[in-house]
């Protein structure tokens, strides 16, 4: 059972996480990885 409230905090989270390895990876990874989703 999905809540949309905690679909949207996983969400914001991933988007944090991503910003932050957004220093360490190349913006193909980082793009990449959206696509994936």
């Amino acid at each position: 059972m999905k809540m949309p409230e905690t679909n949207a905090k996983v969400v914001a989270r991933r988007s944090e996480l991503v910003l932050r390895f957004r220093e360490f990876l190349p913006e193909d990874s980082v793009i990449d990885d959206h696509e994936r989703l």
